[in-house]
């Protein structure tokens, strides 16, 4: 078996760097935000949005921020680090799935056992955001890893335990939430054995993942004076925004469900419960904590995608049980599972297409604030590359970056006349429909339509494509332009000319 689940992996290491190359273009906004503190930290100017102004926790993902100004404090470039970190975290974590699936299903056939690295290698989602730039890879390395500790001897459990925990802390806020899980399991798990044993191999490397917990919450306090990102008020809601996606998801994880519906029924019977009891669980308190999110702040499979290995671990289970009533159905339903993870495609390679349109547009508004005198101060919703690349001061619009939107809501006149200066810029992304110029975000819509702007603001520029970049889309945020208006008195200050009532 041993054997044959190497060829497996190889297999499916051949997939990942396959698509990996086709996708090798895929753009992301949002991982702007994480290079632009990487860049000023490893500047010597903090962690902070805005130099020279009070810092903000503006990023989600404090560890993979903190590797990136290494490498550009080691003369490398953040974005191509990014880029290819991600890839080669996603095929260490196909590696220590791997392993993973070794120690748990022992007893099922070696193709069996290789199954779900293929449809973790073979979902094109989980291969797009690992070449995102963003931290995707960085943490679902650390929930396999995490999970894997739970099947070894004690001393190894202590070390990947710790290890693990703590990147999961380090990387993601919710990584808080789900560190503790691992632990309550195993000390479960393990109750038959003597507690002062039990207290060696969990209860010491909890002691040092709360202690880096906790030192974690004293910095943003100290820092940032908040415990949680700033991102973290900004995104989560009293309510459940994100109810229809996530539900969506349960729809289209199914045959993972299933799955795990099999292993529960067996529960008695499997080999390392804490190992499977810690991956539905960590699936689950995600979920939970997905809930609250608002789905526009990015898309919500960014918070799920890392989770993928962790809903496939049933998969060998069920299909050896399978196997033992009809002979030709474990084929039957790996083939049917292949095709279901990799139908997924054309939605990813046009998500990729509308990205890719937008990027070249972003790269037009760069390009034109690079050419501004007097470093403006830009207002924007995508807080990501445009900022990153101009590093001019900026207001974001959503509030990732921005504490009093974040904590006490969204405000136009914080955007436009908020400390320390005026906005003279304010980017919008727009829709062209004939002669008419359509704000796509509500809080694009507010703006533009507050009297303070209209009677202060005029259309500078547009970077619109032309209709042939455009393909068909059922989504009306992809394929989005971008309208450039500017502050009357800044123009008349550096003698450029507005089109009159624009």
């Amino acid at each position: 078996m041993r054997k044959s689940l190497t060829v497996g992996l190889l297999v499916a290491l051949a997939l990942l760097a396959a698509q990996a190359i086709y996708l090798r273009d895929v753009t992301i906004d949002d991982v702007g935000i994480s290079y632009r503190y990487a860049r000023h930290l490893a500047d010597g100017e903090g962690l902070t949005w805005n130099v020279g102004q009070p810092p903000v926790e503006g990023y989600s993902n404090l560890l993979w921020v903190l590797i990136l100004a290494g490498a550009r404090r080691l003369g490398l470039d953040i974005d191509l680090t990014a880029r290819v970190l991600g890839v080669l975290l996603g095929a260490a974590t196909l590696v220590a799935f791997s392993l993973l699936l070794r120690r748990i299903a022992r007893d099922a056939p070696a193709w069996c056992a290789s199954l779900p690295l293929f449809l973790v290698a073979l979902n094109p989602a989980w291969v797009m955001w690992h070449l995102s730039g963003l931290e995707i890879g960085l943490y679902g390395f650390a929930l396999v890893l995490t999970v894997l500790a739970l099947t070894g001897s004690d001393s190894r459990k202590r070390r990947l335990l710790a290890a693990g925990t703590i990147i999961l802390i380090l990387t993601r806020p919710e990584g808080i939430a789900l560190a503790p899980i691992p632990f309550i399991l195993g000390w479960i798990t393990d109750r038959h054995t003597q507690r002062r044993q039990r207290i060696y191999t969990y209860g010491i490397p909890l002691a040092a993942v709360l202690t880096v917990a906790a030192a974690l919450v004293a910095f943003r306090l100290i820092y940032y004076g908040y415990p949680l990102p700033n991102t973290v008020y900004a995104k989560f809601s009293t309510r459940f925004p994100s109810a229809r996606p996530v539900g969506e998801w349960f729809v289209y994880a199914t045959p993972f469900w299933l799955a795990w519906l099999y292993a529960a029924r067996r529960w008695t019977t499997l080999s390392e419960k804490s190992a499977f009891g810690t991956a539905i669980i960590m699936v689950g308190a995600q979920t939970l904590l997905v809930l609250p999110v608002n789905p526009v702040m990015n898309f919500l499979h960014r918070y799920l995608i890392a989770f993928l290995p962790l809903v496939a671990v049933p998969i060998p289970l069920a299909l050896t049980a399978l196997g033992r009533r009809w002979r030709w159905a474990p084929a039957a339903a790996a083939a049917a599972l292949v095709v279901w993870s990799w139908q997924q495609w054309p939605g990813v390679v046009r998500n990729c297409d509308a990205q890719r349109y937008m990027y070249r547009r972003q790269q037009c508004v760069a390009a034109l604030l690079l050419s501004l005198p007097g470093a403006p101060r830009i207002a924007l919703g995508d807080a990501g590359r445009i900022p990153y690349w101009t590093n001019l001061p900026a207001v974001d619009v959503w509030g990732l970056c921005e504490p009093q939107i974040a904590h006490e809501g969204f405000s136009s006149g914080a955007i436009l006349r908020g400390a320390p200066t005026l906005t003279d810029i304010y980017i919008a992304p727009l829709r062209t429909r004939g002669d008419t110029l359509q704000a796509m975000f509500g809080y694009d819509k507010i703006v533009l339509l507050q009297p303070y702007f209209q009677e202060n603001f005029r259309l500078w520029s547009l970077c619109a494509g032309e209709p042939e970049e455009r393909r068909a889309s059922s989504n009306r945020f992809w394929y989005l332009d971008y309208g450039i208006y500017m502050r009357t008195d800044f123009a008349e200050r550096h003698g450029i000319p507005l089109a009159a009532g624009s």
